[in-house]
């Protein structure tokens, strides 16, 4: 309950912030203004300030840090701000396996750029979380089956449990789940 009000002074706050800037309240540009703080008003990819009007421009975009293609991580600790020609640069991989393909010295560098944005610890604790996030060498792709089996395993306990209770529980499988 206190973390939630936490986030409701939280979003308050931002929501008066871009307000004083004359742009719409939307989730889109709440989510980019914690963003745009959270990483120190710069891009963590190209090290480059992102000023006020960029922000809003869409000169800037939210970037998935794990590509949500293959993490299927929408969550905050999953995203940054980039410059969109980056973003489109960086396309369907991490951090790491597209900068570390331009040599040692251009990761060491991008890996020093994001520390700069995320050291900000006194406004946002889990900053230091997602820079570890960032500098992942590797990316374990096994995401989707692991949640699958876990689904499976779920299910079956709920049906067993249920059974208990009553004893016509029927569980079908996860493609009529996703047809339906």
């Amino acid at each position: 309950r206190k973390e939630q009000q936490r986030l409701e002074r939280e979003n308050d706050r931002v929501k008066d912030e871009i307000n004083h800037l004359n742009q719409k309240i939307t989730h889109e540009n709440i989510l980019k203004y914690k963003l745009w703080e959270e990483c120190n008003k710069t891009c963590p990819y190209t090290g480059k300030e992102i000023n006020v009007t960029q922000l809003f421009s869409g000169e800037v975009q939210v970037e998935h840090i794990l590509p949500w293609s293959r993490s299927l991580n929408d969550s905050f600790m999953n995203k940054t701000l980039c410059f969109a020609d980056e973003n489109r640069a960086k396309g369907d991989l991490t951090p790491y396996e597209f900068y570390s393909k331009q040599g040692k010295e251009k990761w060491e560098l991008i890996k020093s750029q994001a520390l700069f944005c995320f050291k900000n610890k006194k406004n946002y604790p889990k900053a230091y979380v997602k820079f570890k996030q960032f500098i992942k060498t590797k990316f374990d792709d096994d995401f989707v089956s692991r949640q699958l089996n876990d689904t499976r395993y779920i299910s079956k306990e709920a049906k067993n449990y249920l059974g208990k209770i009553c004893s016509d529980v029927q569980v079908s499988p996860g493609q009529v789940t996703s047809n339906l």
